[in-house]
């Protein structure tokens, strides 16, 4: 909030037409989700295992109702199956979602720069990320402690705008919370 962004909850649940907005493909490990046993609907039938398309379908909600700029973020959970009979893994992440006239990448990587600075964390390092179907190849990057991958970053995939409904260029982040506050630098 202290950067100008306003938090949004959204369901933890969605339907499977999500993966498919999202351009993910059949074999996508994001497509092995939980499934509801009594889904209120088609578009709540599973539990999501990303928050990115909770956060586009926010940020077209506010781009069709004529909101010139966005600057969403949301701390929540993500729903990953384990073995059958078993609970789900649940780990917290962080999306950040954003539009406007004069935003572009460098100001949603200047926020995550903004929290990694403000946790005095170490060990921290970007990666180019061209293996994202729903992000744009050349205009994404991973968040990377060591060789591990703690999150996402980058411009929407322009198909994937068309398919969330957003007419203008947006940018997306989805980051781990627990690998965030594991790696703080406390002296």
């Amino acid at each position: 909030t202290a950067q100008g962004m306003y938090e949004i909850y959204t369901f933890t649940f969605i339907g499977e037409n999500e993966f498919d907005k999202l351009n993910l493909s059949s074999e996508s490990p994001f497509r092995n989700a939980v499934k509801i046993r009594n889904p209120l609907g088609e578009d709540t039938s599973i539990m999501r295992t990303t928050m990115l398309a909770s956060m586009l379908e926010t940020l077209s909600y506010n781009y069709n109702r004529k909101n010139e700029e966005a600057k969403l973020f949301e701390i929540s959970k993500t729903y990953i199956p384990t073995e059958p009979g078993k609970l789900p893994n649940e780990p917290e992440k962080l999306a950040i979602g954003m539009y406007g006239k004069d935003i572009d990448f460098f100001d949603l990587k200047g926020a995550v720069e903004e929290i990694i600075d403000g946790l005095n964390m170490k060990g921290i390092t970007w990666q180019p990320l061209t293996t994202c179907p729903s992000l744009h190849p050349g205009r994404s990057a991973s968040l990377m402690i060591g060789d591990k991958q703690i999150g996402i970053l980058g411009q929407v995939h322009p198909t994937v705008c068309k398919n969330f409904d957003i007419d203008t260029t947006c940018f997306v982040a989805e980051i781990d919370v627990l690998p965030l506050f594991e790696s703080v630098d406390n002296d």
